[in-house]
């Protein structure tokens, strides 16, 4: 019967050190993959310190740039005179845009403005209250026939398959 005890000792011994090793393995994961909020609106580790939360990353690359004209068309932005073309969330849907950073608003919908927006003045726009966030616009994506991973069978012409 002596034996019998000491195994179930050693298996309750074995499952506490299991779980406090699992515990420890979750707690390093969990804070190897969150940011530290910064005090002054920035998200620090990924994000440069003086990025602002709400400039998507390749605007406030845009704004480090040397050379931004070379640096947007590289990524597929709209430039023009200084000027990149951008979408501002505002967090009112009837929100209205700050005035004078010479942001020239070209089309409107539920809170969302596409503009164009100096390059200059993109980090101040995004840190004026009532911007939910400045980003680059979404690209537009040809349907190509392709149904979650599957060739659709569209009907010929007349209306036959």
């Amino acid at each position: 019967m002596g034996g019998l005890k000491l195994s179930r000792n050693i298996g309750w011994f074995n499952r506490r050190v299991l779980l406090i090793i699992l515990a420890l393995s979750l707690i390093v994961l969990i804070a190897g993959c969150t940011n530290e909020q910064g005090g002054n609106g920035t998200v620090t580790g990924t994000l440069s310190k003086n990025q602002p939360v709400k400039l998507e990353s390749v605007l406030y690359q845009l704004t480090q740039s040397t050379q931004p004209n070379k640096f947007a068309t590289e990524r597929g932005l709209y430039v023009k005179n200084g000027k990149v073309r951008v979408v501002i969330e505002l967090e009112n849907k009837t929100g209205i845009l700050p005035a004078g950073y010479g942001i020239v608003e070209e089309t409107r919908y539920d809170g969302l403005v596409q503009a164009m927006v100096p390059i200059n003045r993109l980090i101040e726009i995004s840190r004026v209250q009532g911007v939910k966030v400045v980003r680059v616009p979404n690209k537009p994506v040809l349907n190509t026939g392709i149904i979650a991973g599957k060739t659709a069978v569209l009907p010929k012409e007349g209306g036959k398959k």
